[in-house]
């Protein structure tokens, strides 16, 4: 039995009031959408491009300009320019997922694309460089630009941490949206008599839940937004903080979603 089917089937007896009217048909409909988006992959969380089509430079090749020569330099050249390729479609994966991340707000959708932009800029005319290089002093130069854009270090936990951020706080909306109509429901049996303090209890977790879990996200977008490859400040340290918020916001939404959701069966064995 679906969770839809599930709140539109309950009908306690007695008062003649049912879950299974307009306010249950409400309720359900907002417990299916609260699922769904209370459900912030865990990948999200990673700073390397994991779970993604983005590939990834091997520690073999990070520095190809290493112990270059006159005789090396044509195949230290096409490693740059590997190393460059590696990049840019790192950059084309990371804007098809901010494309199609439906939550982030039009604030940080534009700051995101708007550093993806400039990143891919540069990369691309680091590549126009290294195709007109002669000397390994010129390659070097090309691959420390190159190095300078933080690719991997800065652009892509900023993009993926952003959305997760959006993305919980879409989530967090939904969940307290529910919280009303579940609030309703408990109200009606309890009207009828019967003993609520199950539900009651459920409820009250679901709010504590939800209250920790906005607490927790509130400003993570912002501060991760604020760095960039030339930020001085510690940006490891900036994104695992950021990481450290999101897996708690995620836990709770998942633990309110839950609660919400049991308070139907707990309304239907209310004695």
């Amino acid at each position: 039995m679906t969770d839809r089917t599930r709140l539109r089937s309950t009908r306690p007896t007695g008062s003649g009031w049912t879950l299974g009217g307009r306010r249950g048909k409400r309720l359900a409909a907002l417990a299916v959408a609260g699922a769904a988006a209370v459900a912030v992959p865990a990948t999200a969380f990673a700073a390397a491009p994991q779970g993604s089509s983005a590939p990834v430079p091997t520690a073999s090749a990070k520095h190809p300009v290493h112990g270059c020569s006159a005789a090396s330099f044509p195949t230290v050249q096409r490693d740059v320019e590997a190393q460059l390729s590696v990049r840019s479609a790192a950059l084309g994966a990371l804007r098809t997922e901010v494309d199609a991340a439906s939550s982030l707000t039009a604030s940080d959708r534009s700051a995101l694309l708007a550093a993806l932009s400039a990143t891919s800029s540069t990369i691309g005319q680091l590549s126009s460089g290294v195709g007109s290089a002669t000397t390994c002093a010129q390659l070097g130069t090309v691959e420390r630009a190159m190095v300078r854009t933080r690719v991997f270090g800065v652009v892509t936990p900023k993009v993926r941490l952003t959305v997760a951020a959006d993305r919980a706080g879409a989530a967090e909306s939904v969940t307290a949206t529910l919280e009303p109509f579940a609030l309703q429901a408990i109200d009606a049996v309890a009207s009828t008599g019967r003993n609520v303090s199950a539900a009651q209890a459920a409820y009250a977790r679901a709010t504590s839940e939800v209250t920790t879990a906005t607490a927790a996200t509130k400003g993570v977008a912002a501060s991760v937004l604020a760095v960039s490859p030339t930020t001085t400040s510690d940006a490891k340290a900036v994104f695992g903080q950021a990481r450290d918020s999101l897996r708690t916001a995620r836990r709770d939404l998942t633990s309110a979603r839950r609660d919400l959701r049991s308070i139907v069966v707990k309304l239907r064995a209310a004695g």
